[in-house]
């Protein structure tokens, strides 16, 4: 069944391959941030890359579906949003305790995290009233553009500390 549904999502996604497999291999702890602060930001913010968009982009995509279906077709699609952003904000919080920028960012997460479970308690099974699809494409929406500022933050971090990310570990 597992197998099924992997080959069927690469599908879907028009992805060139069945079934995908990464290899993690040790490598040297690394100290410069910079390329991770960009890459996550990038993440973040979003973008399309053929049928498929991520990040902010991807969940606006994902509140307009809604708004147009008026009724939430994939609500699987919910239930990492809540927790994942309160897991990475707790990351951030951790590691970079002594870090501003890095704490604004975590509480955009946070605050993203929160409107998503608001969003999960009011999807149900999906099948939704008109005003709570208008709830649940505003809370989208909202955590979207607290996603995309976490996103321009890291960016700006990467700009800011450019290749001396020693400094930001250093303060935490």
């Amino acid at each position: 069944m597992l197998l099924e549904a992997v080959r069927g999502l690469n599908e879907t996604f028009a992805r060139p391959w069945r079934y995908a497999f990464i290899v993690l291999e040790p490598c040297e702890k690394i100290s410069d941030l910079t390329d991770v602060w960009r890459r996550n930001g990038e993440a973040l913010v979003g973008s399309i890359q053929g049928p498929v968009a991520n990040g902010a982009v991807a969940i606006r995509r994902f509140a307009d579906q809604i708004q147009e279906d008026e009724r939430i077709t994939n609500p699987w699609a919910l239930e990492t949003l809540p927790y994942t952003r309160a897991d990475n904000a707790a990351f951030l919080e951790e590691r970079f305790a002594g870090n501003e920028d890095v704490l604004k960012a975590a509480e955009l997460l946070a605050q993203a995290g929160v409107h998503y479970q608001q969003v999960s308690a009011i999807a149900g099974d999906g099948d939704l009233s008109k005003e709570s699809v208008e709830n649940v494409v505003s809370l989208l929406n909202q955590g979207a553009t607290l996603e995309e500022q976490a996103g321009e933050t890291f960016l700006d971090l990467g700009k800011q500390y450019g290749g001396g990310f020693r400094q930001l570990l250093a303060e935490r």
